[in-house]
């Protein structure tokens, strides 16, 4: 009885993983040439003291961080991206640091983000974190 059980387990372990990788592979992720605002739905507010933060997806793998109060940009944040599986990469420009005359280029570690594709735009999950990307048109 053991046996058949064990054997019932594996078979089943072996379709779900077989599905799940069937459903990872089939989804398909264009960010290139659109525009996100995170964690927000619908249109944008006009009062002109909210926070809006935005990703603008390039292509050649560039983007934009974009916080805007109101219609004002506060800060374009150059950024690269890059797909890599199920994974999204967002890497900030190097900082250069001057000190005694002499100029220092401190490269940023990428931030890694799984991606999945929901019915409403794109779930990014970090760690402990999570945000929603959703397409402005």
């Amino acid at each position: 009885m053991r046996v058949l059980f064990a054997c019932l387990l594996l078979i089943s372990l072996t379709l779900t993983h077989s599905y799940a990788q069937v459903k990872l592979t089939s989804q398909t992720i264009d960010l290139t040439d659109k525009t996100f605002i995170i964690d927000e739905e619908g249109e944008i507010s006009k009062t002109g003291d909210d926070l809006h933060l935005f990703l603008l997806f390039h292509k050649n793998g560039n983007a934009t961080f974009r916080p805007k109060r109101g219609s004002m940009i506060t800060k374009d944040s150059p950024l690269s991206w890059r797909l890599v599986g199920d994974s999204l990469y967002l890497q900030q420009a190097p900082i250069s640091l001057v000190a005694d005359g002499k100029t220092q280029s401190i490269t940023r570690e990428p931030m890694k983000y799984a991606i999945i594709k929901t019915s409403r735009g794109y779930l990014l999950k970090e760690k402990d974190s999570q945000m929603l990307l959703f397409e402005i048109k």
